[in-house]
This record gives structure tokens, sequence and C-alpha cells, in this order.
């Protein structure tokens, strides 16, 4: 598996103004100011990991859920996200789009983000 690290800014509101940190019920005391990502799509090695509390979310792509088996469907990607950001109280769950075009790209890629836009 592999580490993702990205600074928090100041402000953790979203375009509507909700304080992102509430929104996801976090606890950031032991996430301090930097982001702390699972680079991996292997619910199994979540399961193992993600209840540290020390990482902010997921990150996955195609090849990675290949590697551990998983559909890289838009459907299971969303049941992906659910159970990352429901069960694990983290913030945020990051999949890779798809596509051959810019148009299939951005499509692809709204359709991920379309249950939780702030958090997926």
């Amino acid at each position: 598996w592999a580490l993702c690290l990205s600074t928090v800014p100041e402000d953790k509101s979203n375009e509507s103004g909700e304080d992102l940190e509430t929104k996801a019920g976090a606890t950031t005391s032991k996430r301090g100011n930097c982001r702390l990502f699972l680079d991996i799509a292997s619910p199994a090695e979540w399961d193992e990991l993600l209840p540290l509390g020390i990482f902010h979310g997921v990150t996955t792509n195609p090849v990675l859920l290949e590697r551990a088996n998983q559909p890289c469907t838009i459907p299971h990607l969303h049941q992906l996200a659910s159970r990352v950001l429901s069960d694990y109280n983290t913030n945020e769950f990051m999949a890779q789009t798809w596509g051959s075009t810019p148009q299939e790209l951005y499509e692809n890629g709204m359709a991920l983000s379309l249950p939780d836009r702030d958090r997926i």
C-alpha cells in the first residue's frame, strides 16, 4: 500500500460555507494539519488500516482496483466510497476518472462524485 500526503488549508469549508470536518464527523486530533490518504483499493486492507484514525481518506484508480479484484464501475465505486466515508469516519474518497475523450472523462468524473461532490 502507499500513502499520499497533502496539507490542510486553514479554511476547511466548501463552496456552501459548510465546515467539511464537521460535515464528515471527523476527529482531527490524530490528523493535525496534514492529510494522509491511503492509496489502495482493497477493503481488507482498509479494515486493517483505516481504524487507526490517521487517514483523511482513500485514493484509488483503475489500476489499483484491478489489482484488488474490484470492478471499475461507477456503481461499485459509489459503494466503495460510501463504505470509506461512513464506516471509517474519513473525509474524502478520491477515484480517478477514465475515458477516451475529454467529454467522457468529464462525464465519468461527474458521475463518480454525484453522491457527495464535497467528499468524492
